[in-house]
């Protein structure tokens, strides 16, 4: 959870590149909606409109 879309971007990416997984994490951000919600990188902003903050 962060509050800049680029911090969750960047996280997202050393993720994949540690575990070799191209397709690790979902974003829910700006636009963005999660579908599996199993490994989520998410606004504060995203989740507080959900109530989950």
């Amino acid at each position: 959870m962060a509050h800049r879309e680029e911090i969750l971007r960047q996280a997202r990416k050393t993720y994949r590149a540690i575990l070799n997984d191209g397709t690790f994490g979902e974003l829910f951000v700006g636009g963005e909606h999660p579908s599996q919600w199993k490994h989520v990188f998410a606004s504060v902003q995203s989740l507080a409109r959900l109530g989950r903050v």
